[in-house]
């Protein structure tokens, strides 16, 4: 009987603690999902730089086919934009100290999640571009 009774009160207590648990804030929730898209995006970064590399390579391979160096040239260009516009945010990236406020912090992770995203939205289509052109590439070989 005492154990059924040590059950219920373990679980009486365990139930109050997760009732008892803070929700996340606006802003907490805004700068995690402004760094989920920088750390979904990120690790591109090495996979552009290879893509690049790879593309720089073929175009040696390829010199009497302009329209393809043309394509190359514009594929690398996006790449290394892409990359710059990453470099560029995370420099320019304030993180909000705790004692900022809200009214403060909130709209600017609002302005933050969007140039995020459209730094992601152009790193992915380099990525896609540039792994379709090299692809364009081996299949003309």
């Amino acid at each position: 009987m005492k154990i059924s009774y040590l059950l219920i009160a373990s679980l009486l207590i365990s139930f109050v603690c997760i009732s008892c648990e803070e929700k996340p804030t606006e802003r907490e929730i805004l700068f995690d999902e402004v760094m989920d898209i920088h750390d979904t995006c990120m690790p591109e970064v090495v996979t552009l730089n290879q893509i690049k590399r790879s593309l720089r390579k073929s175009k040696e391979d390829i010199k009497g086919d302009s329209v393809t160096v043309s394509k190359i040239n514009t594929t690398i260009g996006a790449i290394e934009k892409a990359n710059e516009g990453m470099m560029v945010w995370m420099r320019e990236l304030v993180i909000p100290k705790d004692i900022d406020p809200d009214e403060k912090v909130v709209p600017y992770l609002k302005e933050e999640k969007i140039k995020i995203k459209k730094v992601s939205d152009a790193m992915f289509e380099a990525l896609d571009d540039g792994n379709a052109l090299l692809k364009d590439i081996k299949d003309k070989q």
